[in-house]
């Protein structure tokens, strides 16, 4: 293979790298953002748990409903189009074990990032010797 492919070879896997990062960062950002959701969602539960009663339905959150009555319930949608009733303990630890989930995804998702940052740095490393070898040929 000559410089000239690779070189061009290694700008293509520059290009997939790049476009590969942007993508986990923006699963990040998307998962810290459902993080921030769920837990204003366990707060929404405690407070709503201690107002006084009305006969409303409406969204909190998280996917979270809740009937504001003469008996506290919340609605969790679960996937797939279904809603089942928990109570406010039972959604407040359903809740934190999504937290939990989503914080092991975003740790993941981390380590993939620095992988591929290191494989790039290389990338970038490994063409910058290309241009060094060819300028250093251009002046011989």
């Amino acid at each position: 293979m000559n410089v000239d492919q690779q070189t061009q070879v290694l700008l293509q896997q520059m290009k997939q790298l790049e476009s590969y990062l942007t993508d986990i960062g923006n699963r990040e950002n998307m998962s810290m953002n459902a993080i921030v959701e769920s837990r204003a969602s366990v707060k929404a539960t405690e407070i709503l748990s201690d107002t006084e009663p009305k006969e409303i339905l409406f969204p909190i959150g998280s996917g979270l409903l809740t009937k504001v009555g003469d008996e506290k319930a919340f609605f969790v949608n679960i996937g797939a189009g279904i809603t089942v009733e928990k109570d406010k303990e039972e959604v407040k630890e359903f809740l934190n074990e999504r937290i939990k989930d989503i914080e092991k995804s975003i740790e993941t998702l981390s380590i993939q990032k620095k992988d591929m940052a290191q494989q790039y740095n290389s990338i970038r490393a490994a063409l910058n010797n290309i241009v060094q070898g060819q300028q250093n040929v251009r002046q011989s």
